[in-house]
């Protein structure tokens, strides 16, 4: 039986404050996924990268279990506001020590990274491409 989820990880699955997303077609708008292996679990992450400041507001999608959810949400909370850069050194480790993940349930916050991850290089690519007038 796993140990009980620590009061940081029910405090971020009990706000969500970021669930949800954009409609299609919104400005600035980049989309990254993940999924696990056997395709139980999606985590889908939407950036809105501001032009000017190059500052990130965040929206994310889960299909899974709770820690799936929490890591998702952890991961939009944190990159609020921030650049690119910023945003690229978030990592799974630091993701599953501030929600106090079990080892079991490790793999969540690793599956939330690698949809920002995907996000952020879409980011990147739409940054670098040249802009026609």
């Amino acid at each position: 039986m796993s140990a009980p989820f620590s009061q940081a990880f029910l405090d971020q699955v009990r706000r969500l404050d970021h669930a949800g997303a954009w409609p299609r077609g919104t400005q600035g708008v980049v989309t990254g996924k993940a999924e696990d292996p056997e395709g139980e679990r999606s985590v889908r992450i939407q950036l809105r990268i501001d032009p000017h400041a190059r500052s990130l507001d965040a929206r994310f999608q889960v299909f899974g279990c709770s820690a799936t959810l929490a890591c998702a949400s952890y991961v939009t909370d944190a990159v609020l506001a921030r650049d690119l850069a910023t945003a690229a050194s978030i990592d799974a480790a630091s993701v599953a020590r501030a929600l106090d993940l079990p080892p079991e349930r490790e793999s969540a916050a690793e599956l939330a990274v690698r949809a920002l991850r995907d996000a952020l290089q879409r980011a990147s690519a739409a940054w670098e491409a040249p802009k026609l007038s």
